[in-house]
């Protein structure tokens, strides 16, 4: 049977993560769900065309850059020390749920007024899967093994990120070269 009213945390109490200040949570998890957002900003798209191509990256990944991660870091700076009774993974399904409950909500008020408000909501699954992988990344980032994989890491997808986004604004995406 699952407890859903966890007495014990779900991290250890000796864990990092449990001596880390509600301002240490938010930045670790808003640097998490940036990098989980750009590095599936660029599986979406995608170099074989994906939704639009890396094309998209020029419009309309400015604002799930912009929003999911600072949204996510607001949250966890807010609940942060009541998701730590959670497993990681659960506190990472938390979050995204809550994130994305967020993008429902404004897609909800915005399309009252608005015909393009449900736009919104094609925010919500990927949004979703950000948070569930940011969060329990930067659970893992406080740990010693953790930090110098994901560190690395992060600089990696941030460097391919900011490469493909420079060649995207010199041209380098628009043009077809399978066309005949």
């Amino acid at each position: 049977m699952v407890d859903l009213h966890p007495v014990e945390p779900g991290v250890r109490l000796d864990h990092p993560w449990m001596r880390s200040s509600r301002w240490g949570m938010a930045w670790r998890v808003w640097l998490a769900v940036l990098i989980a957002t750009m590095a599936g900003l660029l599986l979406i798209l995608g170099p074989q065309g994906g939704i639009g191509g890396f094309g998209g990256l020029s419009g309309t990944a400015a604002f799930p850059l912009a929003v999911v991660p600072a949204l996510a870091g607001v949250l966890v700076f807010a609940l942060g020390s009541r998701l730590r009774r959670y497993s990681p993974i659960t506190q990472g399904f938390l979050l995204g749920l809550a994130v994305a409950a967020v993008f429902v909500l404004v897609a909800l008020v915005a399309s009252a007024f608005d015909s393009w408000g449900a736009l919104y909501l094609v925010y919500c699954p990927p949004t979703f899967v950000a948070c569930a992988v940011g969060l329990p990344l930067a659970i893992w980032s406080t740990t010693r093994i953790g930090s110098r994989v994901c560190w690395p890491v992060a600089g990696v997808v941030l460097l391919v990120y900011a490469a493909v986004s420079f060649l995207n604004a010199g041209g380098a995406f628009d043009a077809d070269p399978f066309a005949g």
